[in-house]
């Protein structure tokens, strides 16, 4: 049985599926935190929430969750899945049909020994903080993915769990409702007080929601760190490829986006405002010997930190005056000469800047 942590999740997973797939991976979350899943398909991501929710046994290894032991194989220790005080949103809603929203939402309640009118008079409550009250009397059927999602989430958080998992909640969502329900899912994650766990496949989705990444790979940890970390120094081919953005915040207004340090960096959008997430690829960011005089409007000088070989490519980070990976050709790095320590101009085109709601 793994240690507990006074206050959030320990668990060592050990799981072994028919199908001959093994998982062996410890994770821990503090309370009040966000440790988001990254991994490839069948990397094993979804069998962990599984196994913390109950409805796959453990093979070996422990589960604690506040000090409490949820599942102890050696021991003889199992919580079932409804004793375990759990709350879960998938990409897969699964609303119940028969139900309206409220009635969905109550059901949480009511499954906490809450009676009928407190229930109701709860549920209604937590539609207003999802602004879902005018739904009330709607069928899941009837929802927008959006609508369906908000109204899972508020179900899952009113139950009042001490864990909350979140597998790809956002991944079925179109452009649009996918930017309003992540700025919601954000704002709730940060009111609740308990660990969350979070699979996603998006890194820039990792940065905006996550304290920790756990990257996972055929079964087992690969690397962890912030995002941030994750992407400025992959150690697979996985991760690798997952550092095809530069991630940076900032705050974004009149066509500039201030991001702490530098010049500043403009963009196309001169409407965008606020708190951003700005996502760079390495290839968009282009390394000259002497101030480039092209239609790159941002532009400044900077030294090498260090070169990375991958194959026929070169990642060429920087550290200042913004921390920024380019990608160019092992051809190019030769020619021109660079070395960790080059002194170097940096040019990134506005058009190349995407920009995201923070």
């Amino acid at each position: 049985m793994v240690g507990a942590i006074v206050s959030g999740l320990s668990a060592q997973l050990h799981v072994e599926r028919p199908s001959g797939f093994v998982l062996d991976i410890a994770l821990e979350a503090e309370a009040g935190t966000t440790v988001a899943l990254l991994g490839p398909n069948g990397a094993g991501k979804s069998t962990s929430l599984w196994a913390l929710a109950g409805v796959i046994a453990l093979a070996g290894g422990g589960i604690s969750l506040d000090g409490r032991v949820l599942d102890d194989p050696a021991s003889g220790v199992f919580v079932p899945p409804e004793d375990r005080r759990i709350g879960a949103l998938f990409q897969d809603v699964l609303l119940f049909p028969h139900l309206d929203v409220a009635g969905n939402v109550a059901f949480a309640l009511r499954a906490r020994a809450s009676s009928q009118r407190a229930a109701d008079r709860e549920a209604h409550e937590w539609l207003d903080r999802f602004e879902l009250s005018d739904l009330a009397a709607m069928r899941p059927a009837e929802l927008s993915g959006g609508q369906a999602q908000r109204v899972g989430l508020a179900r899952a958080l009113a139950a009042g769990p001490d864990l909350l998992l979140l597998d790809e909640p956002l991944s079925a969502l179109d452009v649009g409702s996918r930017a309003r329900v992540r700025r919601m899912l954000a704002e709730h994650l940060s009111g609740f007080a308990g660990p969350r766990i979070l699979i996603t496949h998006d890194p820039a989705e990792a940065a905006l929601l996550a304290d920790r990444v756990v990257v996972v790979e055929a079964g087992t940890v690969t690397q962890t760190g912030t995002p941030e970390q994750i992407l400025r120094a992959p150690r697979t081919a996985y991760t690798a490829d997952l550092a095809g953005l530069n991630l940076l915040t900032g705050a974004a207004g009149g066509g500039m986006i201030d991001v702490g340090a530098g010049p500043g960096l403009q963009v196309a959008d001169r409407s965008v405002a606020g708190e951003v997430l700005v996502t760079i690829h390495p290839r968009a960011v282009s390394i000259h010997p002497s101030r480039p005089t092209g239609s790159a409007r941002n532009t400044w000088p900077s030294t090498i930190t260090s070169i990375e070989t991958l194959g026929n490519l070169c990642r060429v980070q920087f550290e200042h005056p913004i921390p920024l990976t380019a990608e160019i050709t092992v051809e190019a790095q030769r020619s021109l000469g660079l070395e960790p320590g080059t002194r170097v101009w940096v040019a990134i085109k506005a058009t190349e800047i995407e920009v995201l709601p923070g």
